[in-house]
């Protein structure tokens, strides 16, 4: 019997009983499909919210200059940016993932499309530093 999720479904349990035993039961994502849909939203929505951030810290330091439309357009900007590249970070990423499951046979618990998508927030993040980035390398 195969279980359909929904996206913003996030439950901690795994084919054979989630992370080491502790937290339960079966059931998780057996559609490639479905584990590059979760990953790519997932994805969207950790990126959104970094950027959108970022947008609008850039906006306000516009705006303490008194430049309304710049504030808007540099909030625009970096949170379409922030956007796109989750869409193709999140469609590289949940295409991966997702055919490494299916490849092996396994059952992607429903937390891992949410980890992968706080990981690679974390690289972007991390990397737009200039001292640690990939520059430095």
């Amino acid at each position: 019997m195969v279980e359909i999720w929904e996206w913003p479904d996030i439950t901690f349990t795994g084919y054979g009983g989630g992370i080491g035993g502790v937290l339960g039961g079966g059931g998780g994502l057996t559609d490639r499909g479905q584990m590059f849909q979760f990953t790519l939203w997932w994805t969207v929505v950790c990126f959104g919210v970094v950027f959108g951030i970022a947008g609008l810290i850039a906006a306000i330091g516009s705006l303490r200059e008194g430049r309304a439309l710049m504030a808007f357009s540099l909030f625009v900007f970096v949170f379409g940016f922030g956007l796109v590249t989750a869409l193709v970070s999140g469609s590289i990423v949940g295409f991966l993932i997702g055919s490494v499951y299916e490849i092996g046979g396994f059952i992607m618990a429903l937390w891992i499309p949410f980890a992968w998508a706080l990981i690679q927030t974390l690289v972007v993040v991390i990397s737009s530093y200039a001292e640690i980035g990939l520059n430095s390398l």
